[in-house]
Parts: structure tokens; sequence; C-alpha cells
């Protein structure tokens, strides 16, 4: 592996799993590469398997005891709106190299400094956010950074041209605690919905039927049995904290998965590489035309612009 090439992970395999399911990247560095090695492992070490979320950024997947549909209910539908898939293109503009690498487009934009732009994903299902692979080289001599704010996308609908968003790594952590909030609070309201349910476990109605004296009638009677009770609130208690374990557990999976793979500010010394994860807003609906928009990354007083189109198949 070449000398400074820094790349991280999650450490669990858990958490590697749910890296590659949950649309994100790992932000890597390759500091003073050869130029002939640089392409290949920038590329050989994206995981194709990323779609996001969803993260953030598609960031709601379950485990273990939460199944209930009082808490996956509403997530899915802020991540997926529709069940058509859509293949992202790239355009190759003058000064720009067109590379495909394990059936996904790349583009190489060559000035001064070097980025490339990658898509995360093959396809995107509905409404998806897209999210991107971006890879600055810095070729000068002094440093450069590189800000969030720097990066920025716009589309064109109709012959308007309108700002699409890129979210920065606090806006999509933020989203991650309100993601948390929310669960935690449709696990309070199962969690009473149990306990209410097991305290009137204990009541046992009763059905029979009596002869007296030559008559015959039916009785019914109601009986509470608080060793019933007791068990089917031990179960309803340990059903609720397990809820709130894996809800915990996830969040602190997806926090560690946004920290690992958006980008962020980065100063980029001489010879080095940075980069990570950029998660979009989905693009306007244009009709049977392709979504197309521009991604724009400024870096060391250059623009390099990527033109992308969103075909739904």
């Amino acid at each position: 592996m070449p000398g400074g090439w820094n790349k991280q992970r999650p450490k669990s395999a858990t958490a590697v799993k749910r890296q590659a399911n949950c649309a994100f990247l790992d932000v890597f560095q390759l500091k003073n590469a050869p130029s002939e090695t640089w392409v290949l492992a920038l590329i050989s070490l994206v995981d194709t398997n990323i779609q996001t979320t969803e993260g953030h950024v598609d960031a709601n997947r379950r485990e273990g005891s939460l199944r209930h549909s009082i808490i996956l209910a509403p997530l899915g539908a802020l991540f997926l709106v529709g069940c058509a898939s859509q293949t992202i293109q790239l355009s190759a503009a003058p000064g720009q190299e067109a590379i495909v690498r394990d059936g996904l487009p790349s583009l190489i934009s060559k000035k001064k400094n070097i980025v490339m732009l990658r898509p995360n994903t093959r396809l995107l299902k509905g409404n998806a956010r897209p999210a991107f692979t971006v890879a600055v080289r810095n070729s000068g001599s002094k440093p450069e950074t590189l800000l969030e704010t720097g990066i920025t996308a716009r589309q064109t609908v109709e012959g308007k041209q309108t700002a699409l968003r890129v979210f920065h790594y606090q806006e999509l952590v933020q989203e991650e605690q309100t993601r948390q909030t929310v669960q935690a609070i449709g696990a309070v309201l199962s969690g009473t919905a149990r306990a209410m349910n097991a305290a009137n476990a204990g009541y046992v109605n009763t059905t029979g039927s009596v002869n007296m004296n030559g008559s015959y009638g039916t009785y019914t009677a109601t009986t509470y049995d608080p060793l019933r009770a007791q068990i089917a609130q031990d179960i309803a208690s340990s059903r609720t904290s397990e809820d709130f374990a894996a809800i915990q557990a996830q969040g602190e999976q997806n926090l560690a998965a946004l920290e690992h793979t958006i980008l962020k500010d980065n100063t980029v010394m001489p010879g080095e590489w940075i980069g990570g994860t950029i998660v979009l807003e989905p693009p306007a609906y244009s009709g049977s035309a392709p979504k197309s928009y521009v991604i724009t990354v400024d870096f060391g007083g250059e623009q390099h612009e990527f033109q992308v189109a969103q075909v739904t198949n």
C-alpha cells in the first residue's frame, strides 16, 4: 500500500457491514503518491455498495426488537418516495477525463490541482439523496484548505437555475440526533402500551356451568393472578429496555459513520490527497427529462465543475 495512505473504518464488523448498507464512504488520505498510483488507489478503496443518507445518510434500518411499526413507519418515508430507480451519469467537460471503475462512472478534473468526483452507488431508489465521493490533490507548493462551503451544486429546470443543497457535516449530525429523538419517543409510546397490556394480563375471565337442584345455569367470574401480571410486566420492561439499547447502539454507529465518511473542512498539504462523501438534496423533478445538475468544487483558487444527470430507468 502506498506510503502515507491512512484509511479509517469503523472497528467492529457490525459497523463495517452497516456502513456498506447505509450509504457512506471512509474518509481517505493519500500523501505524496506517484501520479500513476493515485487514481487506482482512490477508486479501488471506494466501497461500491454505498447509498445514502442518510446518513446521511439510509440510516433507517432497525435491528432486533426495533421491528415495531410505531418506530419504523414514519422513518422510512423520510428517505424513500416512490419506487422508480435512477442511474447517475457523468459528462466530461474539456480538461476532464471520464473513467469507469467497477461499473461506476468517475470524472477527473485536472487543472493546477486535481479533483475527482464519483457517485457512491450505481442506482438511486425513489427520491433518495444522491451521494458522491469528492477527492482533491494539492499539486501546488503551499497548503490549501478545502472547505465544506466551497462545494456547491445547482440545477437547471425549465431554463432556470436553482441552488441544490449540499448538506454539511453538522447538518447531517443534527438530522441523526433528531432521528434518534423521534425513535426514543416511539419507544416510549410502545413501552407505555406494553406496560398497560401487562398490567391487565393478571386478570383472568372464567366461564362455566352450574347445576343447582336440577336447574342448570352459567356463570362468569373474573380473578386476578398477580404472578401472571408480574411476568407480563417483566417481559414488557425487558423489551422496552432492548428497544432503547438498540436505539442508542444504532445512533452511535450512525454518528461514527458520519464522522468517518462525510467530507469536512481540511487543510491539504502539498502532494496530499483528501477526500470524503458529500450528500445532496434530491434534485427537483423535471418531467421525462433527466435531472441535470452541476457540482462545483472550489479548491486552491480554482473551480472544478462536474456535469451530473439522473436518468430514470
